[in-house]
């Protein structure tokens, strides 16, 4: 009892330092379920739409990305994992700064960043940080999404592949935090909405 008691703070202190370093509130939930194919990556929640929990939420464990919220129902919502082949996060490299899609795949525990431009091959390396762009709408900039762990040229393409080792073991999810949407980029039209 002790010991899950010692795993169960670790967790937690985990996430409370993530929300300070990041300075974002969120609603910390425990996993209750895991989609038992091997086809579809998700896991459930014990809170929902009684919480605030809304669909397109960004999932973390206090150490990078889980995933993003796909459904709710009043006391529990699914997380579509970021290994999933369905997932895809505006990303980029934390030292280059070359963006693209981080898509998930299901082979050698690795996700596939796609659509980097191939002229920056040189100045991507082995164990480089990839973070989340804010680029899609869902994820806010910066958070810690994985390391390049192979960069893959493609004959004749203008792009090249990347292999991104996830920054967090999917297996062995338990506790994990639920943040804020991303609020919608502001638009300007004209001197409309200025203050008086």
């Amino acid at each position: 009892n002790l010991e899950e008691v010692k795993n169960e703070n670790a967790q937690l202190r985990n996430i409370l330092s993530f929300k300070k370093a990041v300075n974002q509130e969120g609603l910390v939930a425990n996993v209750i379920g895991r989609d038992p194919s091997a086809w579809l990556m998700s896991i459930t929640l014990d809170i929902g739409s009684n919480d605030g929990v809304m669909i397109g939420m960004p999932v973390t464990n206090g150490v990078g990305v889980v995933g993003r919220i796909v459904a709710v129902s009043t006391s529990t919502s699914s997380v579509l994992l970021i290994n999933d082949p369905t997932s895809s996060i505006g990303a980029m490299l934390q030292t280059s700064r070359a963006t693209g899609l981080l898509e998930g795949w299901l082979k050698n525990d690795n996700l596939k960043l796609n659509y980097v431009e191939s002229l920056k091959e040189d100045s991507i390396t082995k164990g480089e940080r990839v973070i989340t762009s804010g680029m899609d709408g869902v994820f806010p900039k910066g958070l810690f999404l994985g390391e390049v762990s192979e960069v893959r040229e493609i004959s004749g393409e203008l792009f090249k592949e990347v292999l991104v080792r996830p920054a967090v073991d999917l297996t062995v999810l338990e506790t994990v935090l639920v943040l804020p949407k991303v609020p919608p980029s502001p638009t300007v039209e004209g001197n409309e909405g200025e203050s008086k």
